[in-house]
C-alpha cells in the first residue's frame, strides 16, 4: 500500500438521511453492494454512523441498535467476517460518528487486493434493543442492484438459513422478511494501491445532488452526482454523497459538531451544489452577497478537512408551466429565479471564486433552455422534456448533468500528487497531500496489519502499517543490518503500537537504557502518520542492540 492516507472507496457512499420504523420486529439482515471506484484497493475500513441529515441540523438515532454480526462477500464465492477489536458485534450508539472497524484485507476472501468494479458484498444482521424502535437509513435502494436486500424479521418467527456468513440471497424458515426499499449502510473506506493521488469525490448539496427526479437509480446510484462518479461502470470514482432534500448550504456549514464537511476527510475533490434551498422558492430568501458568503464558507471548510480541489456548480431554475413543461414559451419563471434576478446575480459572481475558493465553476448547461438559460429546456426547444415539477430534473437531465461534472471531475490534476517509484527506500519522510507529515512507504515491501506479529530476519526492510487497535511487534535477535518500519494510519488516539525485544535485546530510544522494554507509540498521544524505524547496532546484544533512525510522534519506553 502507497498512498498512506484512509480514503472512501466505494462508487457510492451516503449519509444517513432519514429512519426505518421497525414496527413489531427486532431484527434486520441487509446484503448490499460495494463496488469500488478509482482504483484497486489494499483495505476496507467500514466506519458507522450514529446520527443521520436532516434538513438544518444533525439528528441523533432514537435509539441504539447492534451489528450482531458482519461479513464481506465475493459475489458468491465466499465471505469472511468483519470485526471490530476482534469482536464480531458492535453496537451504534446515537450520535456516534465515524466509528471504524478493524481492517479487512482481500486475502480474507482469497484475493491479492480489491479491484475497481469488485462484486463485493455487504452482509449485516443488526438488532433493535425493542419493537417499534428506529433504524437510520441513507438513500440507497435495494432496487440499484439486483440481489440487494433489506429484511425485517421476528427471531421468535423467523430464523436465517443462508445467513451473515453464507453467499448469496439470504434465506429464512417460518415467517418471510419484510422488505424494504432502503437500507443502512456504513462508509466504505480503505487503502488505495495506486502510487499517486487518488481522484475521491465529495458531494455536499440538496435533493438534486440527492437524486431526486431520477427514475431510474444506476447501479452507483441516483441523480447526476453518483452518475458522474459512476459513468456506466467506466472508471468509476468512489464518493461520499451528503446531500439531502430540502437542506441548505447554510445548513451544511452549521451542522452538529461539523460532521457533515468531516466525511471529507476521505476525499480529495469536493463539489458543492448548495443553494436553491437559500435562496427558496423566492429568490430571496438569501441576497447573492449572503450566498456567496455561504459558499466560500463550504470551500474553506472542505479545504479543512483536507479536499485538494473543488467544484461549484451554478443552480438551475424553478418555473411554473401551463403544459407541463412541454415548451419552454408556456413556463412562467418563479420570483427572483429569472434574468436579472438574484440567482443569475450568485451564478455570474461564481467565476471570481476561481481559484481562490474553487477551481472550475460547471455550468449546467443540460436542463437550460436553448432560448431562455433560467427556463427548463423542453420539447419545444429541441431538447428533451428535463422536468415535471419545475424544480428537480428528470432522470435523462441527470444523466446530460452527470456528464457535465463528469467532464469538469476527469479535468482535475493534482500538481501535488504523491509519487513513489519502484526500488524506492522503504522509508523516507514526503509531503501528504491531506495535510498530515507521513512516511511514503515502498508498496512492495509495505503490510497492513491488524493484531500482534512476530518479526523474523527476513522481514528486514518491511514496513508495517496499522490501521487501528493495539498491535505488538515482536523483534528477532539482533543481528547486522536489520531495519523495520513501523507506522500508525488509524484516527488519533486510536490504538497503539508497541515494538518488543528479545529479553537480551535494547532500543536505545526514549526511556531508560535496559533490556526487554518495548519502544512504544501510546494511544494518549499517537497520531495519523506517526511512525518509527528501527535499525540494529553492531549486532551485539545488550542495551543498544537496536537504535531508533528516523521517528515522527511521540515515542517512550516500557516502564
Amino acid at each position: 500500500m502507497s498512498y498512506p492516507d484512509l480514503l472512501a472507496v466505494a462508487v457510492e457512499n451516503r449519509i444517513c438521511s432519514g429512519q426505518l420504523a421497525m414496527t413489531t420486529r427486532t431484527r434486520v439482515v441487509i446484503r448490499a453492494p460495494i463496488i469500488i471506484g478509482t482504483g484497486s484497493v489494499d483495505g476496507i475500513v467500514l466506519s458507522d454512523m450514529g446520527y443521520w441529515r436532516d434538513i438544518s441540523a444533525i439528528a441523533n438515532a432514537s435509539n441504539a441498535f447492534t451489528i450482531v454480526s458482519a461479513a464481506i462477500e465475493n459475489n458468491g464465492v465466499s465471505s469472511a467476517p468483519v470485526y471490530s477489536g476482534a469482536s464480531r458485534t458492535w453496537t451504534i450508539n446515537p450520535g456516534d460518528h465515524d466509528i471504524k472497524k478493524d481492517v479487512f484485507l482481500p486475502s480474507a476472501l482469497g484475493l491479492s487486493s480489491f479491484a475497481v468494479g469488485a462484486g463485493l458484498w455487504l452482509r449485516m444482521e443488526i438488532s433493535v434493543p425493542s419493537t417499534s424502535m428506529q433504524l437510520l437509513i441513507s438513500n440507497r435502494l435495494t432496487s440499484q442492484v439486483a440481489g440487494t436486500q433489506c429484511g425485517l424479521f421476528d427471531p421468535g418467527a423467523t430464523t436465517l438459513v443462508n445467513g451473515v456468513d453464507g453467499v448469496g440471497a439470504f434465506t429464512v424458515s417460518g415467517t418471510a422478511l419484510s422488505n424494504q426499499s432502503f437500507f443502512y449502510m456504513p462508509m466504505v473506506l480503505g487503502y488505495f494501491s495506486a502510487l499517486t493521488t487518488p481522484k475521491v469525490l465529495f458531494f455536499s448539496g440538496d435533493s438534486i445532488g440527492a437524486g431526486s427526479g431520477d427514475g431510474a437509480f444506476t447501479a452507483g446510484g441516483g441523480g447526476f452526482m453518483q452518475r458522474a462518479v459512476y459513468n456506466g461502470g467506466t472508471n468509476p470514482l468512489a464518493s461520499i454523497n451528503t446531500c439531502k432534500a430540502s437542506a441548505s448550504g447554510a445548513g451544511a456549514n452549521n451542522a452538529t459538531n461539523d460532521v457533515v464537511f468531516k466525511w471529507a476527510d476521505y476525499a480529495t475533490i469536493g463539489v458543492d451544489e448548495n443553494g436553491t434551498n437559500d435562496f427558496t422558492s423566492t429568490g430571496t430568501a438569501v441576497t447573492p452577497a449572503q450566498m456567496t458568503t455561504i459558499t466560500q464558507t463550504a470551500s474553506t471548510k472542505m479545504a479543512g478537512y483536507g479536499i485538494l480541489k473543488k467544484i461549484r456548480t451554478k443552480l438551475g431554475m424553478i418555473t411554473s408551466s401551463t403544459d407541463t413543461w412541454a415548451t419552454d414559451v408556456n413556463q412562467t419563471v418563479t420570483g427572483s429565479w429569472g434574468s436579472g434576478g438574484n440567482i443569475k446575480t450568485f451564478n455570474d459572481s461564481l467565476s471570481a471564486l476561481v481559484p481562490t475558493y474553487y477551481d472550475s465553476v460547471v455550468n449546467m448547461d443540460a436542463w437550460r433552455s436553448a432560448t431562455d438559460q433560467y427556463k427548463w429546456a423542453s420539447v419545444g426547444s429541441g431538447q428533451i422534456l428535463s422536468t415535471v415539477d419545475g424544480i428537480h430534473p428528470l432522470t435523462a437531465t441527470h444523466a446530460l448533468l452527470g456528464t457535465e461534472l463528469r467532464t469538469a471531475i476527469d479535468a482535475i490534476t493534482f500538481s501535488a500528487a504523491v509519487v513513489v517509484t519502484s526500488g524506492a527506500k522503504p522509508m523516507s519522510v514526503t509531503w501528504n497531500p491531506t495535510g498530515e507529515d507521513s512516511a511514503q512507504l515502498d508498496k512492495n515491501r509495505t503490510f497492513l496489519i491488524s493484531g500482534n506479529l512476530t518479526l523474523v530476519a527476513a522481514d528486514s526492510g518491511k514496513a508495517y502499517v496499522v490501521k487501528g487497535g493495539t498491535s505488538i511487534f515482536t523483534l528477532p535477535a539482533t543481528a547486522p543490518g536489520l531495519v523495520y518500519t513501523f507506522q500508525w494510519q488509524g484516527n488519533n488516539g486510536g490504538g497503539q503500537i508497541q515494538v518488543s525485544p528479545v529479553a537480551a535485546d535494547g532500543i536505545g530510544a526514549a526511556g531508560s537504557a535496559v533490556v526487554n522494554k518495548d519502544l512504544i507509540l501510546a494511544s494518549a498521544t499517537i497520531k495519523k502518520g506517526d511512525f518509527v524505524t528501527i535499525a540494529s547496532g553492531v549486532g551485539s546484544t545488550g542495551v543498544t542492540a537496536w537504535h531508533v533512525t528516523v521517528q515522527r510522534g511521540i515515542v517512550t519506553k516500557e516502564a
